[in-house]
């Protein structure tokens, strides 16, 4: 072999432990950039789901004061007391022209009969 061709064989196979050099760097640093990302996300996901279970647990601690069942004790008495009034609207669908609830509005016309 010439010289020629030993410095470009030389070459090859340094440009091929570049290429396989580079490639393992990649996939190393592809590995660590998702695992940073997964312990990332994680993190996210636990601030949030702590974030969360922090609201939760205020509103069951304030259920479970004893202030809140007084009042849930004083809105029902209350609610107990008061009665429908005359004219009261019954619930329930009206008919569109009269206004009447239509469980009460008398039949007229051909169904009638």
């Amino acid at each position: 072999m010439s010289e020629l061709e030993d410095a470009a064989g030389a070459l090859v196979r340094t440009i091929d432990d570049q290429r396989v050099a580079e490639e393992r760097m990649y996939r190393a640093g592809y590995a660590d950039g998702l695992a940073t990302g997964r312990i990332l996300g994680r993190l996210d996901v636990e601030a949030e789901a702590e974030a969360d279970w922090a609201s939760v647990a205020g509103s069951v601690r304030h259920l479970a004061s004893p202030g809140a069942h007084a009042y849930a004790e004083r809105r029902e008495a209350e609610l107990e007391k008061v009665k429908p009034q005359p004219g009261d609207h019954p619930g329930g669908p009206v008919d569109w022209q009269t206004g009447m609830p239509l469980a009460h509005k008398e039949k007229t016309g051909p169904e009638a009969a």
